[in-house]
């Protein structure tokens, strides 16, 4: 599977599941607890989709979002009273948890040039931190609608608005470049980048759109 398949599965999963999920080597996704009410947890999978380890990772306590960063897999929780980021290897294995608590409750997460990004949904806040979990800025960037799923290219930051149907273009150092480069969606979740374009899930129907980095529609998937 091409990079860029992973990349729409990624987001498929993140339609399906309303967990965002992750391209890499393998494809890790999020769950969320199940029917009976047991903790959530981090399912790996081969790149052609294969199951690996269906807990990878247990005892999660709301799993949410998921980013890599040389070899080791950070995991947001998003639940009230457990609003940490957690650390672990590829192999499981737990590094940090937590890595860092917030105050509010963490979602989405993307790691660029050794900081890590995480969304505040219910401060309407992006907050930046170094790789030991250090505060950089709680709020990076502010006012937005219910943030979940971030990406990074390059000195730029993606931002879904979920509520506000918008996706929105930051510098890394927080500056606005266009709020609202991506507008009409319907309650957008995840948001991952492959060969130059983004992929955006709307979970309202269960599709994945496709833009340029500019913001124009290229397609719906």
């Amino acid at each position: 599977m091409s990079i860029l398949n992973k990349c729409i599965a990624t987001a498929l999963f993140g339609a399906a599941l309303l967990k965002p999920a992750i391209c890499q080597a393998n494809v890790y996704v999020a769950n969320g607890p199940d029917s009976s009410g047991s903790s959530g947890f981090v399912g790996e999978y081969s790149d052609s989709g294969s199951l690996i380890n269906r807990v990878l990772i247990s005892n999660v306590i709301g799993p949410s979002g998921l980013a890599i960063s040389d070899n080791h897999l950070y995991v947001t929780n998003a639940t009230v009273n457990h609003e940490w980021v957690n650390e672990y290897d590829l192999s499981g294995s737990s590094i940090a948890s937590p890595l860092f608590y917030r105050a509010f409750v963490p979602y989405g997460i993307a790691i660029a040039a050794g900081y890590i990004y995480v969304s505040h949904p219910s401060a309407g806040t992006v907050g930046k931190y170094d790789m030991a979990g250090n505060t950089i800025a709680d709020s990076l960037i502010s006012g937005l609608v219910y943030p979940e799923g971030l990406a990074v290219v390059g000195s730029n930051l993606y931002v879904v608005n979920n509520e506000g149907g918008t996706i929105g273009e930051y510098s890394t150092s927080g500056q606005s470049i266009s709020p609202s480069l991506i507008s009409g969606l319907d309650f957008p979740t995840s948001i991952c980048v492959a060969g130059g374009n983004l992929y955006v899930t709307n979970s309202e129907h269960n599709t994945v759109g496709e833009y340029a980095l500019s913001g124009a529609p290229i397609t719906d998937l």
